[in-house]
């Protein structure tokens, strides 16, 4: 479960590295359509439905890779089906990975998030109930994409505490990315796999997948106070949890 730009597309290529994983960044079937993500965040809702939709789209592939003995991982954008797919999948493990708002924030300026961009039509908007709907048609797009980082991060958050510790992993994209470090064994360890070597995992994680980012937007050190004040303004109290600054 991430915000996106989270380095999925590395994290699928890291779990394939283990012969006892099969992992997938895009799988087929594909749950988006019948389920599309904008919708189901603003019913804030574990329906039937959407438990019906995980059993059919899921139950086949993991029937079969349980006879064969493998764990299968999923990266994919049905992080809000989060409550769905844990009563559903009652052995199932959930990764959440975090990353530094303004890493994100300058990332999405740079794709054109909330600018006309041809995925608005599925990226999150506030719920009715949410201080920020009230706000949302004057905002442009640095104030939206503030908010997308804490709102989509406060439901991890949420989620997490209503399943057991051994059923979670929590930790920031940086640490993932440090292969020194040896976080990424967590990942295996949650798991119960044995994890690449460090070679073959500095292999993975040296590389840069995904970067197509194309208009210029500053890095951190770079921000305006004013853009700086924007980002601590909506996302502050995530940020403090998280344990940035």
């Amino acid at each position: 479960m991430t915000t996106g730009r989270c380095g999925t597309t590395t994290l699928t290529r890291l779990m394939k590295s283990c012969p006892e994983t099969v992992a997938t960044h895009e799988p087929r079937p594909h749950v988006k359509d019948p389920l599309r993500t904008r919708p189901y965040y603003l019913e804030n809702s574990d329906s039937p439905e959407s438990r019906r939709t995980f059993q059919e789209f899921r139950a086949w592939t993991l029937w079969r890779l349980k006879q064969r003995g493998l764990c299968y991982v999923e990266l994919n954008g049905m992080k809000f089906y989060a409550h769905s797919i844990a009563a559903v999948m009652p052995r199932a493990r959930f990764v959440f990975i975090h990353r530094h708002p303004a890493e994100f924030v300058r990332s999405g300026m740079r794709r054109g998030w909330y600018d006309h961009h041809p995925a608005d039509g599925n990226r999150l908007t506030p719920r009715p109930d949410d201080p920020a709907a009230s706000k949302w048609s004057e905002w442009q797009s640095l104030e939206k994409i503030c908010w997308l980082w804490d709102a989509t991060n406060r439901y991890f958050l949420a989620f997490l505490a209503t399943i057991p510790r051994e059923r979670q992993l929590s930790f920031a994209f940086d640490d993932l990315m440090n292969f020194e470090t040896g976080h990424y064994r967590d990942l295996f360890t949650l798991v119960d796999v044995k994890p690449p070597s460090v070679d073959e995992a500095r292999e993975v994680l040296t590389v840069r997948h995904n970067s197509q980012d194309s208009a210029e937007f500053p890095e951190y050190d770079r921000w305006s106070n004013g853009q700086r004040h924007t980002l601590h303004a909506i996302a502050g109290d995530t940020m403090r949890e998280l344990g940035y600054e």
